[in-house]
C-alpha cells in the first residue's frame, strides 16, 4: 500500500460521498400532488434518487478497496477473477482524474443549490415559500441542481457501473468484458434520466411563471437554464 493507493481510495470515496449526499430525496411539501404527466417521470426519477446513495457508494467502496492494493492482486477469497479488473479503474490516470473531479464538482453543484434553496427545495412541484430564488447560484442560472446532476451522473455511472470493476472479480471474463454489458444498462438508465427531467423542467418552469408571472419571465429572460451565457 503506498500514498498514491490510499490518495486515489481516499478521493474516490469523498467524491462519491457527495454525490450521494446530493442524490438524497427531499420530503414533499404537505398536500402536494404531482400532475398527470409528471407521475411516470417521478416515479423514475423517485426510485433511482430513492437509491441513490447506495447504488453510489457501494460500487465506490469495491473499487476503493481493490485500490489500496493495486498493482498487487486482491486475496483470491474477496476476489476469484481478478484478471477482469480494469486498472482504469484502480489508480490516477487521466480518465480517473476527469471523472472524479467532475463527480465532485456535480455533487457540490447540486447540493449547494439544494442548500441554499433550503425547503423551497422539493420533490412535487409547489410554489417556493421564500419566492423566487434569483441570488447564490441562481444569479448565473435558473436550473443549478440539474446542471450539477448531469454533470455528476454522466461521469459516475460509466465508470463507476461496470462488470469490469468490483463486479469482476465474480462474473465471467466474457461479461465483464463485455462492451455491451457495461454500457447497455447505464444508457438505459441516463435515458431515463434524460427523459423524466424533459418532462419535468417545462412543467416546473410553467409552475413559476404561473406563480410570479412577470418577475419569473424577466428572470427567465435574462439568465440562462443550466450553464452562464450558454444554454
Amino acid at each position: 500500500m503506498t500514498l498514491q493507493n490510499v490518495s486515489y481510495s481516499t478521493f474516490v470515496m469523498v467524491s462519491t460521498a457527495i454525490y450521494a449526499l446530493a442524490s438524497r430525496r427531499p420530503p414533499p411539501p404537505k398536500g402536494s400532488r404531482a400532475p398527470v404527466d409528471l407521475v411516470m417521470s417521478n416515479i423514475i426519477v423517485g426510485t433511482v434518487v430513492s437509491c441513490g446513495p447506495f447504488l453510489a457508494l457501494a460500487p465506490a467502496l469495491g473499487i476503493a478497496v481493490l485500490a489500496l492494493s493495486y498493482p498487487d492482486l486482491p486475496p483470491v477469497q474477496l476476489c476469484p477473477h481478478p484478471e477482469n479488473l480494469n486498472p482504469t479503474l484502480l489508480t490516477f490516470n487521466p480518465v480517473s482524474i476527469v471523472v472524479l473531479i467532475c463527480t465532485f464538482s456535480g455533487g457540490l453543484l447540486r447540493y449547494l443549490a439544494m442548500a441554499q434553496l433550503g425547503s423551497s427545495f422539493t420533490w412535487e412541484l409547489a410554489k417556493p415559500p421564500g419566492g423566487l430564488k434569483r441570488d447564490g447560484l441562481f444569479r448565473h442560472i435558473q436550473h443549478p441542481s440539474y446542471t450539477g446532476t448531469f454533470l455528476a451522473t454522466i461521469a459516475f455511472l460509466p465508470f463507476f457501473w461496470r462488470f469490469d470493476g468490483p463486479l469482476g472479480c465474480w462474473v465471467p471474463p466474457m461479461v465483464a468484458h463485455s462492451r455491451l454489458m457495461n454500457s447497455a444498462h447505464v444508457l438505459l438508465i441516463v435515458y431515463g434520466m434524460f427523459w423524466s427531467l424533459s418532462k419535468r423542467i417545462p412543467n416546473e418552469e410553467a409552475m413559476l411563471k404561473k406563480e410570479f408571472g412577470k418577475e419569473w419571465e424577466e428572470y427567465h429572460r435574462t439568465t440562462k437554464r443550466f450553464l452562464p451565457g450558454i444554454i
